[in-house]
C-alpha cells in the first residue's frame, strides 16, 4: 500500500483530470478506474477515496478484468505520433493491483477490449492492420504471445465475451458481429451507417449494443437478432446522444454516454427504459454493475460516479471539473494544439476540444494529442465527417454531404449538438476556427445561435443540463487586420523543454498535416457578455479562476520551481533562424548534446523529435538525420526512438532524398535551357516563364552522375537500421511502410531477390481473409514488377521513349504523344473525363494531360506564373513519382486548371526543380504539356523495362477525387502508386 500511497503523491495535476475509460470493482469495496495518461486509480472503500497506481504505459486503457482478487489485465493502446497508427498494451498484475507487468510490448495493434477465462487463455480484440487485419487476438501463456485470429478487417470498440473462441464484437463502420470458434459472422441488424457501435454487454441470452446518435441495440437470443431500444427522450436529444458505456447484471441494463448528466436505466432486461440524473454533465465512458444495486461510471476529466440502488440515484465520487475553455474545430488538423499547449500546458487552465468533421478513428488521436499538448478533454460529433476535397469547394456542396446522413437537416441537428456541447462542458471562452473553408465558416455561422441557445432556459433540452453563460467568443484570426489577443506560442513557459508551437507542430502526426503554425497564435474577440471594455487584454482576462478551481489546475509542483531551459532557450532559436550556422551539425550538435545532458529521458525525446521535426520541415534535411540519429541511439526505448527510426529509414533508402543531396554537393552543375520558339508559333505569351520546346531544339547539359561508393553507403546506412527496427517488436517489424522502404534499399545495393520472400509472406499472411488493402497491393505489384507475369495489381503506365520532343503548346498533338496508351483516371463516365500520358528523352520526362469539366468549371490561364503557387482551391492534376518504390519519399508535381503550379520533394516545398509547363483552359477542360529535367530527378540510368512508382491524382474541389491508383487523397498517399514503365521502340 505504501508503494500505490507514493504513487498518487507524484501523480502531476494533469494527471488528476485524466480521461477514464474503464471501470471494474471485485466486490462492493475494492475497484479499480483506469484511462488516459496511463492513469490507473485503486479504491478500497467503495470509490470514496483513490489512490494511484503505476503502470509501465502513458497509453489510454480500455478495459480492465479480474479473474480472482489478485490476477487482473489491463489492456489499451498508445499512439503511435509518426503513423498516426496504435500499439497495443497489455499489463497483467498477480498482486492484486500493486504491481503490473506489461507484455506483448511492441507486438499488437491498439486494444480495446480483453478477457481472459483463466490465467492462461485469453482473447482481445481492437484496431486491426496490415499485419493482423481482423484485430482479434488470442493467447493461451496468459498474454505472453498471441495470435491472429482471422476474419475480415475490423476496428474493434468493445465486445462481450461468453467462452473461449466465443464473443459479441462491437466497432466502427456499424459494425455488430459474432464469433464462434474462429468465424465472424454478421449479426441480423441494420445500424445507420458511419455510426461507431461502441460498447456491448451481456447477461444470460440479453445482449445490449450501444453506439453514437442515441444507438442502442437489444437482443433476446444471444446476439444473433437485434432490435432497436425504444428510448424515453424526444427524437432531437436522442439523435445528440452517443452512448459510450454499458453495463448488464441480471435484467438491470445501464447505458451510459455523452451527456453524461443521466444513465438509461432498463430493469426488465431492455424492454422499458427510464433516465436517471447522475448529478453532474461531464460525458461517461464506461460502466460497470457489480450486482443489482451497486455499479460505477467513468469519465471525461476524471469523473467518478457510483450508485447504491441499481442506478435510481447517483453520487459524484470524482470529478466536478469542468473546462475554462472550449476549442471547436472543424477538422481534426485545425486543432490549435499550440494555444492548447500554452493556456493549458503552461497556464495550468482546463481545455477541452471538440471537432466536427471527424472520420471514425479521430477520437482516440485527437484525445491522445490534446493530452500530450496540456489539454484536460476531448470529443468529436458523428455524422459530419467529409472527404478532404470539399475543404476547397463550396459551402452548398458540404452542406449536401451532411444532409444525405441527417436527413437534409444537417445544419439544425449541428446547432443542437453545439448547445448540447456548450451545456456539457459549461466553458467560459469558446475558441472557434477561422472561417476559411466551408466546414469553417458554417461553424463561426452557427457558433452564435448555440451560445444563445445555450444560454436560454426555456431552450433547454430534458437532459439535466443546466445553461451555459459563455462569456466571450473567439475564431483564431488569419484574415486581414490585427488580432484583438496575441497568444505567445513561440516562448519557452516555465518548466518546458520546447514551446507550444513545437509542441503543437510534433503532435500532427496524430491529426494529420494541418497548415504551419505561426510564430504567435492571433485570436479575433466574436462576441462578449462581459461589460464593455473589460476582458480584453487577453484570452481570460475578465474571467478570474485561481489555481485549484474547477476550470483550472493546481499548480504542477513537478515544474513550478524549474525555469526555462537556457540551453534549450538558444537551440529553439536556432531551429527558427535562418542563420547558416543553423545548417552547420558541427556547431549545432555540441548544443543539443549538452542540453540534453541536463534533461529527463521522457522531456529530452520529445525535445529532440521537435527540434528533428523542425529541421525536417525546412528542408534542412542533414542536419534533421543527425538530429534523429541521436534521437534513435539515446531514447531507443521512447516513442521518439522509434519515431526517429522511422523517418531515418525512409530518407536512407530515399533515392529522391540522395538526389537532393547530390545535388548540393556538386559544383557547377550546368543546366539545359529550352528554346523559345518565336513568330507565329510562340505560345502563351502572357505566362512568362513558360519556354516552349521546338522539336529539333540543340541543347546541351552536364548532368550529375551518382558516385556508385557514395550511392552504396547511403543504402547500406539504411540496411543498418533494420536489427533496430526488429528490436522494437513485430509491429515495427513487420511494418509495410518500413519494409518496402529497406526492400528498396536492397535493391539499389544488387539484391533483387532477397525481399521476395517477405514480400510473399506478407502477401499470404491472412489470405483471403483481409481484403484487398492497399499495401498488399504494393507487394502483388513488387512481384509483378520482378517477374512480369499476368496482369498488374494496380496499374502500369507506358513512359515511351521518343526520339522527338514535343513543342510544349498545350494541344497534345506532337509525334510522342501518339500510339502512346494513355492513363486513365477513375471513377470514370462523368464529365470530369481525365487522361495522362507520359514519354521520355534523355534528357526530359514528358506528361500530358487532358481533363474534361463543365462549362461551370472553367477558369482563366493565370497571368503570371511563379513557384509554389497556391494550388489547392482549383481543379488540379498531381503527378507523384516514387523513383525507388519504397511507397515512402516521393517527388510531387501540381498543375491546377490555369496552368499555375508548385512542386514539392517528400513535402519539402523548398525544393525547386527545372521544369517547364504549358497549359490550354477552354471551357469544357485543359489541357497540360510538361517537361521535367531528369537530372533534377535522378542521376542514374534509365534503362528500357526500368519501373517507377506512380500516380496520378485529380482533384476537383467539391466535386470529388479522381485517381489511377488508390488509396488517393488530397493528402499524398504514396501507398496507392502503380507501375510507371519505360519503354524504347527503337530497342
Amino acid at each position: 500500500m505504501h508503494l500505490v500511497l507514493c504513487a498518487a503523491l507524484l501523480a502531476s495535476t494533469a494527471e488528476l483530470d485524466a480521461p477514464l475509460h474503464a471501470v471494474r470493482f471485485v466486490d462492493r469495496n475494492e475497484g479499480w478506474a483506469a484511462g488516459a495518461d496511463g492513469v490507473v486509480w485503486h479504491t478500497i472503500d467503495g470509490g470514496v477515496s483513490w489512490e494511484r497506481q503505476p503502470v509501465a504505459t502513458r497509453g489510454t486503457i480500455h478495459s480492465v478484468q479480474f479473474i480472482t482478487p489478485y490476477i487482473g489485465f489491463m489492456a489499451g493502446r498508445e499512439e503511435v505520433q509518426a503513423t498516426g497508427s496504435s500499439a497495443g498494451v497489455l499489463l497483467t498484475t498477480r498482486d492484486g493491483g500493486l504491481t503490473w507487468t506489461r507484455h506483448a510490448r511492441g507486438m499488437l495493434p491498439g486494444l480495446h477490449a480483453v478477457h481472459f477465462f483463466d490465467d492462461r487463455q485469453g482473447l482481445a480484440v481492437g484496431a486491426g492492420n496490415d499485419r493482423f487485419p481482423s484485430g482479434i487476438h488470442q493467447t493461451s501463456d496468459g498474454g505472453v504471445s498471441w495470435q491472429a485470429v482471422p476474419g475480415p478487417a475490423g476496428q474493434w470498440r468493445g465486445a462481450t465475451f461468453t467462452g473461449p473462441g466465443a464473443a459479441t464484437l462491437v466497432g466502427e463502420s456499424s459494425r455488430v458481429m459474432t464469433l464462434r470458434g474462429q468465424v465472424l459472422a454478421p449479426t441480423e441488424v441494420d445500424v445507420p451507417r458511419g455510426r461507431i457501435v461502441h460498447a456491448v454487454a451481456q447477461a444470460g441470452n440479453t445482449v445490449v449494443a450501444v453506439g453514437q446518435s442515441g444507438l442502442i441495440l437489444v437482443s433476446d437470443d444471444a446476439g444473433r437478432k437485434f432490435s432497436y431500444a425504444s428510448l424515453p427522450l424526444p427524437p432531437e436529444l436522442a439523435g445528440v446522444c452517443d452512448f459510450h458505456g454499458v453495463a448488464i447484471h441480471g435484467d438491470q441494463i445501464c447505458v451510459v454516454g455523452n451527456p453524461g448528466s443521466f444513465a438509461l436505466i432498463s430493469e426488465d432486461a431492455g424492454k422499458t427504459w427510464a433516465a436517471r440524473a447522475t448529478g453532474q454533465p461531464t460525458p461517461l465512458h464506461a460502466v460497470t454493475l457489480l450486482d443489482a444495486t451497486n455499479g460505477w461510471a467513468v469519465g471525461d476529466l476524471g469523473t467518478i460516479v457510483g450508485t447504491k440502488n441499481g442506478g435510481q440515484t447517483w453520487t459524484v465520487l470524482r470529478g466536478n471539473c469542468r473546462p475554462a475553455i472550449l476549442c471547436i474545430s472543424a477538422r481534426g488538423r485545425n486543432v490549435p494544439l499550440d494555444v492548447v499547449a500554452r493556456l493549458g500546458g503552461a497556464d495550468d487552465y482546463r481545455i477541452a476540444s471538440l471537432v466536427v468533421a471527424a472520420p471514425g478513428d479521430t477520437d482516440a488521436k485527437l484525445s491522445a494529442a490534446v493530452r500530450k499538448a496540456g489539454g484536460a478533454a476531448s470529443a468529436t460529433f458523428a455524422n459530419f465527417d467529409a472527404p478532404a476535397h470539399l475543404d476547397a469547394g463550396e459551402r452548398d456542396d458540404l452542406v449536401k454531404h451532411w444532409n444525405i446522413a441527417h436527413s437534409g437537416k444537417a445544419l439544425e441537428e449541428l446547432t443542437r449538438r453545439l448547445t448540447v456541447a456548450l451545456r456539457v462542458w459549461q466553458p467560459d471562452v469558446v475558441v472557434v476556427d477561422f472561417a476559411g473553408s466551408p466546414a469553417e465558416s458554417i461553424l463561426v455561422e452557427l457558433i452564435e445561435s448555440a451560445v444563445r441557445d445555450a444560454a436560454d432556459a426555456e431552450q433547454l433540452l430534458p437532459a439535466r443540463l443546466d445553461a451555459a453563460k459563455v462569456k466571450k467568443v473567439y475564431c483564431l484570426w488569419d484574415g486581414p487586420g490585427a488580432p484583438h489577443v496575441i497568444v505567445p506560442t513561440s516562448d519557452l513557459a516555465q518548466g518546458q523543454s520546447e514551446t507550444p508551437r513545437e509542441l503543437a507542430h510534433r503532435l500532427t502526426g496524430l491529426l494529420g498535416d494541418g497548415p504551419a503554425l505561426p510564430k504567435q497564435r492571433g485570436l479575433r474577440l466574436l462576441q462578449t457578455t462581459l461589460p464593455a471594455g473589460q476582458g480584453r487584454g487577453g484570452v481570460m482576462d475578465g474571467i478570474p479562476h485561481t489555481p485549484g478551481s474547477p476550470a483550472r489546475r493546481s499548480v504542477d509542483l513537478s515544474r513550478a520551481d524549474r525555469k526555462p531551459d537556457r540551453e534549450m532557450q538558444t537551440l529553439n532559436a536556432l531551429a527558427h533562424s535562418q542563420h547558416p550556422i543553423v545548417g552547420d551539425p558541427g556547431t549545432v550538435l555540441p548544443r543539443i548534446q549538452a542540453a540534453l545532458n541536463k534533461m529527463p529521458e521522457e522531456q529530452g525525446a520529445n525535445a529532440m523529435t521537435a527540434l528533428a521535426m523542425q529541421y525536417a520541415r525546412s528542408g534542412q534535411w542533414d542536419l534533421a538525420r543527425e538530429t534523429y540519429q541521436i534521437a534513435a541511439e539515446r531514447y531507443a526505448k521512447e516513442p521518439a526512438g522509434l519515431e526517429a527510426l522511422r523517418w531515418l529509414v525512409r530518407y536512407q533508402s530515399s533515392s529522391e532524398a540522395r538526389r537532393r543531396f547530390e545535388l548540393r554537393q556538386t559544383i557547377g552543375l550546368q543546366r539545359i535551357e529550352f528554346t523559345t520558339i518565336t513568330g507565329e508559333k510562340e505560345v502563351y505569351n502572357n505566362n512568362s516563364g513558360v519556354k516552349p520546346l521546338a522539336e529539333g531544339t540543340s541543347t546541351h547539359s552536364t548532368a550529375v552522375i551518382s558516385d556508385p561508393v557514395a550511392a552504396r553507403k547511403w543504402y547500406q546506412s539504411a540496411i543498418a537500421l533494420e536489427p533496430k527496427i526488429r528490436a522494437q517488436g513485430t509491429l515495427a517489424a513487420e511494418d509495410p511502410a518500413l519494409m518496402l522502404p529497406l526492400l528498396a534499399a536492397k535493391r539499389q545495393l544488387g539484391d533483387a531477390d532477397g525481399g521476395k520472400g517477405w514480400i510473399r509472406r506478407f502477401i499470404a499472411d491472412q489470405a483471403g481473409q483481409a481484403g484487398d488493402d492497399a499495401w498488399r497491393t504494393c507487394a502483388r505489384q513488387e512481384l509483378w514488377i520482378a517477374e512480369r507475369n499476368g496482369p498488374t495489381p494496380r496499374f502500369a503506365a507506358q513512359c515511351r521513349k521518343t526520339s522527338s520532343r514535343p513543342m510544349l503548346d498545350g494541344k497534345l498533338d506532337d509525334k510522342c504523344w501518339q500510339d502512346v496508351v494513355p492513363v486513365t483516371l477513375k471513377p470514370t463516365g462523368d464529365e470530369y473525363a481525365t487522361r495522362v500520358r507520359y514519354a521520355y528523352d534523355d534528357e526530359y520526362l514528358y506528361i500530358g494531360i487532358e481533363a474534361s469539366h463543365p462549362e461551370a468549371g472553367y477558369r482563366p490561364a493565370v497571368e503570371r506564373r511563379t513557384r509554389d503557387m497556391d494550388v489547392d482551391k482549383f481543379d488540379r492534376v498531381e503527378i507523384l513519382l516514387d523513383l525507388d518504390r519504397d511507397y515512402a519519399t516521393y517527388y510531387r508535381f501540381r498543375i491546377d486548371q490555369r496552368g499555375a503550379a508548385a512542386e514539392d520533394c517528400w513535402g519539402d516545398n523548398s525544393w525547386n526543380p527545372k521544369w517547364y509547363i504549358s497549359s490550354v483552359s477552354e471551357k469544357t477542360g485543359y489541357t497540360i504539356e510538361a517537361a521535367i529535367k531528369l537530372s533534377d530527378l535522378t542521376g542514374d540510368p534509365i534503362p528500357p523495362g526500368k519501373a517507377w512508382a506512380m500516380n496520378a491524382v485529380r482533384i476537383i474541389p467539391g466535386k470529388g477525387i479522381r485517381s489511377a491508383g488508390v488509396p488517393a487523397d488530397v493528402i499524398p498517399r504514396p501507398e496507392g502508386c502503380g507501375a510507371m514503365v519505360f519503354t524504347d521502340p527503337g530497342r
